[in-house]
């Protein structure tokens, strides 16, 4: 680090110019280049303000930022990049470069590289006799600050004047494309490229020029393609345009050259086919090689061949030769799907039969085996079995039942076995209950008796009988109220609880009047006025109100 700071040194110049006769003019013929960058007006103004407190500290008069002036520096700041000296690249004295240059004034220069910032130039520049005796000038009335940033450093110039013109105000950093006129003597062309030289067919490589400062071989700055005359020495292979772009043709190799004012630069290209992926021509097999190729993907040209080896493995398929069936066995093999090749015979087990559900030819009773049968679902074969005899069995649905007095009822339902039947039924007690071949019993007295049914089989069930007087124990009438008009009716209906009560059902009208009801419990509307309607079972009764209109 050290060492590269006394290095820096060497590359402060000072210029001073005091009356001057003349700016000087080379007799070489000047060419045009370009390069990109960007004019630090932020970083000049530092510059700027740093000097007028150098200069406030010892006492002298504030240099004025001059407009033009800075311009003017800018531009040598431009120039610095491609030639670093206090002489122009185009071969005249720095102060050519003002342009409000009037003789009489005192003029001076100070330039500078590769510092990175406003601190850091003006430091050396202090520490440099030289260039702090331009800065501390009591001749000087203005100054033009350049800052140019181009290729990764800076390039900085002070431009000193004793005339006077316009206070600068621009601020900021400024992109720019920067022409600078420059002697070809003084040009060190090479050549950079966005990729490599080895080029593929129809591949587009930007290539660029560079110039190596000639006072100082450490900068180089990159000018712009459009600056230079661009040719191939073999088109075929590849094309250059005007803007340093080079495109490959075909397969071959061609220089191209960037020429300016008798100075050139080259590059040697070579271009080879774009290979694609590798593409099966022929597939291998098991028993047979196949083969694959490589082509370019812009010309079609085959570029390499090889052969696959056969793959050695059969693929096999599972080949049935006879199919197993319920009873009998069958045979497979495995066979390649290529080659035809044979192997692996194996015995198919025999399916077995699949039955489905078993359904009754012939049903079973208590004298009789019955049948069934179920059929295979894959080859129709049939199996039967025989269905045992039904043990006998009795069941009646209700054990209990109650009989109303004079009632007669039919005995629950019995349950039994196919080919039983009912042979007797027989009352335990006859005064108070009866019944009949049918099952039909009958309540003569209040009292209990168990009626007993016999069946064919022996087989005997009791059922245990009640008599007595059925009570109604609930009472509803569809209609609590009821409007009907004069020669109208409306017949109540009634819900008795249990269904098979004893007790008489009975209508009653309280202003017969006004409204009479049937036995049936019709109702009729008589005259304009109110009625009570009762309803009577046994102790359980109910009123509907009615009200008949005129």
């Amino acid at each position: 680090m050290e060492t590269r700071k006394v290095g820096l040194w060497k590359w402060l110049l000072i210029f001073l110019f005091w009356i001057l006769t003349g700016i000087g003019v080379s007799a070489e013929e000047t060419v045009t280049v370009r390069l990109d960058g960007i004019q630090d007006y932020d970083q000049a103004k530092q510059v700027y303000e740093m000097v007028n407190q150098e200069r406030a500290a010892a006492g002298l008069n504030t240099l004025v930022w001059d407009a033009q002036l800075t311009q003017d520096a800018m531009q040598r700041a431009a120039e610095l990049a491609v030639y670093y000296s206090h002489t122009r690249p185009d071969g005249t004295r720095c102060f050519s470069a003002v342009t409000n240059y009037s003789i009489g004034y005192a003029y001076g220069e100070n330039i500078a590289v590769y510092q990175t910032d406003a601190a850091n130039v003006m430091n050396a520049w202090m520490n440099s006799p030289g260039h702090k005796a331009n800065i501390l000038d009591t001749r000087y009335r203005e100054i033009g600050v350049g800052s140019f940033y181009h290729n990764g450093h800076y390039h900085w110039v002070q431009l000193f004047s004793g005339g006077m013109h316009t206070a600068n105000t621009r601020t900021g950093q400024a992109p720019v494309t920067a022409s600078v006129e420059v002697l070809p003597s003084l040009l060190n062309l090479g050549m950079t490229a966005s990729a490599d030289s080895a080029m593929m067919e129809k591949e587009q490589v930007q290539y660029n020029v560079t110039n190596t400062n000639a006072e100082w071989g450490y900068a180089r700055a990159i000018l712009r393609p459009e600056s230079f005359i661009w040719t191939s020495s073999n088109p075929a292979a590849a094309q250059v345009n005007g803007n340093g772009c080079v495109t490959a043709a075909g397969v071959g190799s061609a220089q191209i050259t960037a020429a300016i004012g008798g100075k050139t630069a080259s590059v040697s290209v070579t271009v080879s086919h774009n290979p694609g992926d590798w593409v099966t021509t022929k597939a291998a097999t098991c028993g047979a090689a196949g083969s694959r190729s490589q082509v370019c993907t812009q010309c079609g040209v085959v570029l390499a061949t090889e052969a696959i080896p056969a793959t050695g493995l059969h693929d096999y398929e599972t080949k049935t030769d006879k199919a197993a069936t319920c009873t009998a066995e069958g045979q497979s093999h495995q066979e390649c799907s290529v080659c035809g090749y044979k192997t692996g015979y194996k015995t198919i087990p025999a399916l077995g039969h699949r039955y489905g559900s078993f359904k009754v030819k012939k049903e079973a009773s208590i004298s009789r085996t019955g049948m069934k049968t179920r059929a295979c679902r894959r080859c129709d074969y049939t199996q039967d079995r025989v269905i045992a005899k039904k043990k006998p069995t009795i069941k009646l649905a209700k054990t209990t039942l109650t009989v109303g007095l004079k009632q007669t009822v039919s005995a629950p339902k019995v349950t039994y076995q196919n080919g039983d039947k009912i042979r007797s039924w027989k009352s335990s007690n006859k005064s108070v209950a009866t019944v009949n071949s049918k099952g039909k019993i009958t309540g003569k007295k209040a009292g209990t008796a168990r009626i007993t049914v016999t069946l064919k089989s022996g087989k005997k069930a009791t059922l245990k009988v009640t008599v007595k007087k059925i009570s109604t124990t609930k009472l509803k009438i569809n209609k609590k109220s009821l409007t009907l008009k004069k020669g109208k009716t409306y017949t109540l209906k009634t819900s008795v609880t249990p269904k098979n009560s004893q007790d008489k059902l009975t209508f009653k009208s309280s202003n017969k009047k006004v409204a009479t009801v049937s036995s049936k419990g019709k109702i009729t509307a008589k005259k304009k006025g109110t009625a009570k309607i009762t309803v009577q079972s046994g102790a359980k009764k109910v009123v509907c109100t009615v009200k008949v209109k005129s």
